[in-house]
């Protein structure tokens, strides 16, 4: 038994990678593709190939696409083939009428959808797979005259029908699936059967089908026509038919006859697969954030419009078939390869921040979420990102953040008086001391003058080393180092600004830390900005709750450490009034605050949480009016490793 032979597709495109993208996609079908880099090329490669569907991009030097649609379609030696014409953009009605003319039965916009494409294609070679095996069918039938019954079936099959006219008699034979698809009773006057066929076509497509049907088809054996046909009961249905004529050997007329499909769901699948991309096309250019479509491989087969702004480029062009990582720096491809790895696996992968490279080559951050688009059967088959461009929301974070460290060294202002004036009180002591001694005996004990001299020196370089942590606090860390740090240091530095602060206002500090606690990775100014705002929020809490409390109620703040197997936990505990339920609800949020205009911002928490985010950690918040409140903060123990990388993170 002799194989199908693989139908024959022509694609024509001057730009290679474009060509190279198309031949890709079609290759997952069962064809032969012919591809050509110009209409010249083509022309000679399919002199003698029969060709079942051409995909022609309609812009090309030389000839254009349809210049060559026109070529082949006045080809007196080969049936008609149905073409597709691939173009950037929506044509003219002018163009339109060119491209239709020339043998368009279809538009593609580029970029190329892939699955818009496979549909189109699949639909147009599965009607020419019809009408090769149904032509095959009827000539071995029309031959052997003896196997009606065979016909009928593969008629029914496929929904064709068939018909014949003997031109010296004027009979005419229609098969049953004829009637069928005309809604007719078979018993129907046999002289009235060319009147019904003609009669049915829908007033819209009559002209065009009698002028064609009107034209000398000598030399050409078929015509290929759609139209829309109207039944007895007035539905509608839309038809595929072939028309052809049967010469005797000397060249006469003898009989002419056709085949007709009811194409009418094919038509409703192709008008559901165009609302389908135009309601796709809506969507992708819609969106506010940038959207890119990718192959397994990482090429761009679809960008959103939105995209070209985001990056600034011009053209789409641009950016299909190139691939995504040349838009990614190479500090970032390995976790890029990462987040698709995870991608495929998990399906979907959210809110990364990302560092990407523009046209220009300046690089901007962006906010990440890539999602795996997969075949109806589960088969992984693109990349969809979404790139949302947070460079303006950093700056603005940047900017909140700096008030609240500057909203913050204001309220340690008095704090930091007494952290100074109590080393220094003690070095005006000493001296005193000193030249009282010098004065009154005239000499001094060497020892006496050694104890005095060390704790002056001691109290000195203890107000260096809170003046220089305060600087240190005080910069800024938009371009910051993320290293190993320890978290009761960190707490301790923090605690070393505020202490003879909270001293003054009578509240007790109580340390409760782990010992063992594992290091993490991040910025230690950062994180004591998180612990310095929680223990201003608890004085403050401790500080109204004193005004209606006993006498004898003593403020305390308890800050305790401890771990396990897979995170370090931070906990700060005020035995104040508590935080009501409804107030808890927004703690969280920018610029919310129970506080006077002049004690509060409204930003410290939040930009607290936004911190810990960055940490991969979280804040949770426990609170009762007997027992006070607590903030734990959680945040993970990094994967312990040879060396750690320490990296310096730059926002644009």
């Amino acid at each position: 038994m002799k194989s199908e032979i693989k139908p024959n597709i022509l694609i024509v495109d001057d730009d290679a990678t474009s060509l190279s993208l198309l031949e890709t996609i079609l290759k997952e079908l069962d064809v032969v593709i012919i591809k050509a880099l110009s209409g010249h090329e083509a022309l000679s490669k399919i002199e003698d190939q029969e060709i079942a569907l051409t995909l022609l991009d309609v812009n090309m030097p030389d000839m254009n696409g349809i210049e060559l649609a026109e070529i082949i379609q006045n080809d007196e030696n080969r049936e008609k083939v149905p073409i597709i014409f691939i173009t950037s953009h929506v044509k003219k009605d002018l163009e339109l009428e060119k491209c239709y003319k020339s043998g368009a039965v279809d538009f593609i916009l580029k970029p190329v959808v892939k699955f818009i494409l496979l549909s189109k294609v699949k639909l147009f070679l599965e009607l020419y797979r019809q009408k090769k095996q149904i032509l095959k069918d009827y000539i071995e039938l029309e031959k052997t005259k003896h196997d009606k019954v065979l016909l009928a079936q593969v008629e029914k099959a496929s929904h064709t029908g068939s018909w014949r006219q003997n031109i010296n008699s004027g009979h005419i034979r229609w098969s049953d699936e004829m009637y069928k698809i005309f809604d007719l009773d078979e018993n129907l006057n046999n002289e009235n059967l060319l009147d019904v066929f003609i009669n049915a076509i829908h007033p819209y497509d009559k002209n065009r089908i009698e002028k064609i049907l009107a034209k000398n088809i000598t030399g050409a054996i078929f015509r290929v026509m759609n139209y829309r046909i109207v039944r007895g009961d007035g539905s509608i249905r839309s038809v595929h038919a072939l028309w052809g004529r049967e010469y005797s050997d000397s060249g006469q007329l003898i009989a002419q006859f056709g085949f007709l499909q009811d194409i009418t769901e094919q038509k409703i699948a192709e008008n559901t697969i165009k609302e389908s991309e135009k309601m796709y096309r809506t969507l992708l250019n819609a969106s506010p954030e940038g959207i890119f479509i990718m192959d397994l491989k990482g090429r761009i087969t679809e960008i959103s419009d939105i995209i070209l702004e985001i990056f600034g480029a011009g053209d789409k062009s641009e950016f299909i078939g190139v691939p995504f990582f040349n838009f990614i720096p190479s500090t970032e491809v390995q976790k890029m390869k990462e987040i698709l790895s995870n991608a495929k696996s998990e399906g979907l992968i959210q809110n990364i921040e990302f560092i990407l490279t523009r046209k220009n080559q300046s690089q901007f951050i962006c906010e990440l979420s890539i999602t795996l688009i997969q075949e109806a059967d589960g088969r992984p088959d693109a990349y969809m990102a979404i790139i949302r461009d947070i460079s303006q929301r950093k700056k603005i974070e940047q900017q909140l953040n700096r008030s609240e460290r500057m909203a913050s060294l204001g309220e340690m202002a008095s704090g930091m008086a007494h952290e100074i004036n109590q080393p220094l009180l003690s070095i005006t002591l000493g001296i005193e001391n000193l030249f009282m001694k010098i004065e009154n005996l005239k000499a001094v004990d060497e020892s006496y003058f050694n104890k005095k001299s060390e704790k002056i020196f001691e109290d000195i370089l203890r107000i260096g080393r809170i003046i220089d942590h305060v600087r240190a606090f005080s910069r800024d860390h938009d371009e910051y180092i993320s290293t190993s740090f320890d978290i009761n240091e960190s707490i301790n530095n923090a605690i070393s600004m505020i202490s003879e602060q909270f001293k003054h206002h009578g509240i007790t500090l109580d340390l409760q830390l782990d010992n063992n606690i594992p290091s993490i990775i991040g910025n230690t100014y950062r994180f004591e900005q998180v612990i310095l705002n929680l223990l201003t929020n608890a004085k403050d809490t401790l500080q109204e709750t004193k005004k209606t409390s006993k006498s004898d109620f003593k403020k305390t703040i308890v800050i305790r450490t401890y771990h396990d197997d897979y995170s370090n936990f931070i906990e700060v505990k005020d035995n104040g009034n508590g935080i009501k339920p409804e107030v808890i609800e927004r703690i969280m949020l920018p610029f919310y605050t129970t506080k006077s205009a002049s004690k509060g911002t409204g930003l410290g928490l939040s930009i607290s949480f936004g911190i810990i985010k960055e940490l991969k950690g979280s804040i949770d918040v426990e609170s009762n009016p007997e027992s006070g409140t607590t903030f734990k903060i959680s945040v993970p123990i990094p994967e312990i490793k040879d060396n750690i990388k320490i990296t310096t993170h730059k926002n644009e």
